[in-house]
């Protein structure tokens, strides 16, 4: 689902509801948080940030299907999640 799960960020414990039809970066970027970040499309990589729990759903065409399919790293510019829970190291 893109929106309706909540991001943590565990470098910092902040945490972040993702609502129906926002995007993790959108969030991020509105509550101030750095992240790097480029296209806003999943087609550059900028974004692509290390999963350390959760299952995000991948919209990206930057990572291969093997890369999805590990579901340890994710473009943050356009994923939604499987789970109620992403945490990201950030």
């Amino acid at each position: 689902m893109i929106g309706g799960f909540w991001v943590e960020l565990a470098r910092s414990g902040r945490e972040f509801y993702i609502p129906e039809g926002k995007k993790v970066l959108e969030v991020l970027f509105e509550a101030g948080v750095d992240v790097d970040y480029s296209c806003e499309l999943g087609i550059c990589g900028t974004c692509i940030t290390r999963v350390i729990s959760g299952i995000p759903e991948h919209h990206d065409s930057v990572l291969s299907e093997e890369e999805q399919a590990a579901n340890d790293k994710v473009a943050i510019c356009c994923c939604g999640c499987k789970t109620d829970r992403l945490v990201l190291d950030l």
